[in-house]
């Protein structure tokens, strides 16, 4: 993770995407899917779906509302 700012936003953020990923994959793997079926129905590349996944990126209301 990343370092503490003076406010401790960056750690929460951190926090809270590292949790959305990890979220996103179990949902996904509970539901028996692949990453491939994830982005076909987000419309979103599968790359991007991998590194969401692994909290590589951070996924936006911009990127959903498409």
């Amino acid at each position: 993770m990343r370092g503490t700012s003076v406010t401790g936003i960056q750690t929460q953020k951190c926090g809270a995407q590292m949790l959305f990923a990890a979220n996103l994959r179990r949902i996904r793997k509970d539901k028996g899917l692949i990453q491939e079926k994830v982005a076909e129905a987000a419309d979103l590349h599968v790359n991007y779906i991998s590194s969401v996944e692994r909290g590589e990126r951070n996924i936006s209301i911009c990127n959903r509302a498409g």
